[in-house]
């Protein structure tokens, strides 16, 4: 699981492992927030209304759902399901609260908590990110909250050469115990 303030490197750095260990798949989260510019629906997220993403979370359809930023995001219980029962390793990027939901339902997480270098350099990722200045606003303003949430993390990396963070990521994840990761 990948989590990290809002501009943390989080999408960025899933992309990476993805590419060097092919038993990982990424996780699509459902969200009531509009794209950003270039994500895709079906690919980034899953894009829905509150209506359908609160029909959705009445059948149980998430193991966990969360509200950042005044929408609503949630983590589909059955690709996680889906994705044990063919021997691959879930990679989730998710809220701290989020993590907080579901940690404890499984044996074996390997959990990494993003740090920006400085909460300058994550206002720039998120103006270079093109966001509008109420959001990085917003953002900046909830930026303390969302990193206290690192101590419930088993490793806590900083992302300020990306290179060197998917690297300490990596060496990480080689070191895991290959034993399944189960549901209690």
């Amino acid at each position: 699981m990948l989590s990290s303030p809002s501009g943390g490197g989080k999408s960025t750095i899933a992309g990476y492992l993805q590419d060097k260990f092919h038993y990982m798949q990424r996780s699509i989260s459902y969200t009531t927030r509009p794209p950003r510019a270039g994500e895709k629906n079906g690919i980034d997220y899953h894009f829905v209304s509150e209506d359908e993403f609160f029909q959705k979370k009445d059948k149980n359809f998430f193991i966990e759902t969360v509200q950042v930023y005044n929408y609503f995001y949630g983590t589909p219980f059955n690709f996680i399901e889906s994705t044990l029962k063919k021997g691959l390793w879930p990679l989730l990027l998710i809220d701290g609260e989020g993590f907080l939901n579901i940690k404890d339902q499984y044996d074996h997480i390997e959990s990494f908590f993003i740090i920006p270098p400085s909460k300058n350099i994550l206002k720039k990722r998120l103006v270079d990110r093109q966001d509008s200045m109420h959001i990085i606003d917003s953002r900046m303003a909830e930026y303390d909250y969302h990193m206290s949430f690192q101590n419930h993390y088993k490793h806590i990396i900083v992302n300020d050469i990306l290179d060197k963070c998917v690297a300490s990521i990596e060496n990480i994840l080689k070191m895991a115990p290959t034993k399944k990761i189960s549901v209690k």
